[in-house]
């Protein structure tokens, strides 16, 4: 998956959890941080989504203006009811 606002896209698995962690250009809105992890989620199988506890971690980052600002505690809860944004 492409997207011009996501800088770098990393997938860790642990276990049962897999993390999503993208960087975002500084001025990505969280409207569409969650528009990038609701597009993404839909790229895994249904068995993958039932199987995994699948968790997203967005950073937008500018350390030399503003350090670093995750959006991760705004997308999980919305994550986690049925697997959608």
């Amino acid at each position: 998956m492409k997207n011009e606002k996501v800088t770098e896209a990393k997938l860790n698995i642990h276990g049962k959890i897999v993390n999503v962690i993208f960087n975002v250009k500084e001025d990505t809105s969280l409207d569409d941080a969650k528009k990038i992890a609701s597009e993404s989620l839909e790229k895994f199988s249904d068995d993958v989504k039932n199987f995994y506890d699948i968790e997203y971690i967005i950073w937008a980052q500018d350390v030399a203006e503003t350090g670093n600002r995750s959006y991760m505690k705004a997308l999980n809860p919305l994550l986690k009811e049925g697997g959608n944004v």
